[in-house]
C-alpha cells in the first residue's frame, strides 16, 4: 500500500511540475539581459549610451554598459517620443542601472528596431 501511495505522490509531483512549465504567461515585455553572450544588442546599448551623454543626463562613468537591459516595448502615449507616429510601434527599450544615492536616475531610451535611431525616452522617477 505504501509503495502505491509513494508512486502516486511521485506521479502527482511530476505532473504538477510539468503543467507548471507548460503554462507560460504571455508578456508584452520580453526581457533580454545583456552580457557578452548577447552581442546583437551591443549597437542599441551604444546608441542609448551616446544619447544619454549627449543630452547630459549622464556621464561616461555613470552610464555603465555592463548593466544595460534591452527589452521589447510598445510605445504608448505617456512615453516622450519625437513623433506621435511611433505610438503603438514595437521598439527596443534600453535601460541602465542607476548609481546609488541619486535624486533622478537615468532615463530609459527608446530605439527604433529598423534603423537603431533614438525615437524617445521614458523619464526615470
Amino acid at each position: 500500500m505504501t509503495k502505491h501511495v509513494f508512486k502516486l505522490m511521485l506521479l502527482s509531483c511530476l505532473l504538477i511540475s510539468l503543467s507548471g512549465c507548460a503554462a507560460e504567461e504571455k508578456n508584452n515585455e520580453t526581457t533580454s539581459i545583456i552580457s557578452s553572450e548577447h552581442l546583437p544588442y551591443l549597437e542599441q546599448i551604444e546608441v542609448a549610451r551616446k544619447y544619454i551623454i549627449e543630452k547630459e543626463w549622464g556621464t561616461r562613468t555613470s552610464v555603465k554598459t555592463n548593466t544595460a537591459v534591452v527589452t521589447n516595448h510598445t510605445v504608448n502615449s505617456s512615453d516622450q517620443v519625437l513623433s506621435k507616429k511611433y505610438i503603438g510601434e514595437r521598439v527596443y527599450k534600453v535601460s541602465f542601472e542607476d548609481e546609488s544615492n541619486v535624486v533622478t536616475g537615468l532615463p530609459v531610451i527608446l530605439i527604433e528596431k529598423e534603423n537603431n535611431h533614438v525615437i524617445g525616452f521614458i523619464a526615470s522617477e
